[in-house]
């Protein structure tokens, strides 16, 4: 059945701290170019310690099992974020303290230490970060204070660790723009498994025909349609997981940025009304060139397609 191909069951399993890292740095290796800029790379390295901060304030239990198969660094984690807090010290708790941990990491990777970031080099900082939470450091608190009034995209992305103990499937777990997207459906295990599968699928489409950005969102659309073509039952199952509320929301968005009737668009009017509600809601990510940033961006454009096509099948059987 088409179902099994779109959305897998879920398992819920555990990885060790090391190979989420890994997964880090495979969005890492993919969303930035090969030549790193070291103010990139300093913005990778807060990135994990945020992450790891992160998974040890979220779940003791989920966190020690990560944790657990790393103990090896243990003393090397401790180290370095005894480094970084004692170069931070005596600076109170700033208004910035994401900048000033970042600016801290960027003096101590130092421009002798060049190029891309180990995956190594990210399970230290983010095992340094869980270290600062379990130990109860008031900067580390002041921190994930600060995330909670950060942009959408800094949320996104310091929710990765998180992410990787929600129950992927392998596939999420070994395609890295598929769970790099992943981490936007914390609450629609179904919905992101539906997303996520046609995602990795469309990314093998336009690889390996050479194929641009456009002909993935393109892509996305009509994978979108086939699902409630063939498996009407699998499209009603990612309709429930988002539940009527955001259904009847993404319907009126729909009309609203579409220059014809819902039922008469085609991928062309679809993907014209996509950029309008882009660069309307997201302009924060559509006016910068912040690689990771624009990855986002395309997460939320495919995601766009993909229900467009999806409720442009299903859309007569729709009731509120």
């Amino acid at each position: 059945m088409i179902a099994e191909k779109y959305w897998p069951d879920i398992r819920k399993g555990q990885i060790s701290l090391d190979g989420a890292a890994q997964r880090l740095a495979g969005v890492c290796n993919m969303l930035l170019p090969e030549t790193f800029a070291q103010d990139c790379k300093a913005r990778w390295a807060t990135l994990a310690w945020c992450n790891g901060a992160r998974l040890r304030a979220h779940s003791n239990r989920l966190s020690n099992r990560a944790i657990g198969e790393s103990h090896r660094n243990e003393p090397d984690a401790i180290s370095l974020m005894k480094d970084v807090l004692d170069r931070l010290d005596g600076m109170g708790l700033p208004d910035d303290p994401l900048d000033q941990l970042r600016d801290t990491i960027s003096e101590m990777v130092g421009s002798k230490n060049p190029g891309p970031a180990s995956p190594e080099f990210l399970e230290l900082c983010a095992h340094a970060g869980w270290q600062s939470v379990e130990q109860g450091s008031l900067f580390a608190a002041h921190v994930l204070g600060d995330l909670k009034n950060a942009g959408h995209a800094t949320q996104f992305l310091t929710d990765l660790l998180i992410t990787e103990h929600g129950g992927l499937t392998e596939q999420e777990k070994g395609h890295a723009f598929s769970f790099f997207s992943a981490a936007t459906y914390p609450t629609t295990p179904v919905e992101r498994a539906a997303l996520t599968t046609a995602i990795a699928g469309s990314f093998r489409e336009v690889c390996e025909h050479d194929l641009d950005e456009v002909a993935f969102l393109n892509h996305g659309f009509h994978l979108g349609k086939e699902l409630a073509c063939t498996d009407a039952d699998a499209a009603r199952e990612v309709m429930n997981d988002i539940g009527p509320d955001p259904l009847r929301i993404t319907l009126e968005l729909f009309d609203e940025y579409l220059d014809c009737h819902f039922s008469e668009a085609g991928p062309g009017d679809f993907f014209n009304s996509m950029l309008r509600w882009m660069k309307k809601t997201y302009p924060d990510l559509s006016e910068t060139d912040y690689p990771p940033f624009k990855a986002l961006l395309l997460r939320h454009a495919y995601d766009y397609m993909f229900w467009a096509g999806l409720l442009l099948e299903m859309r007569p059987e729709i009731r509120f």
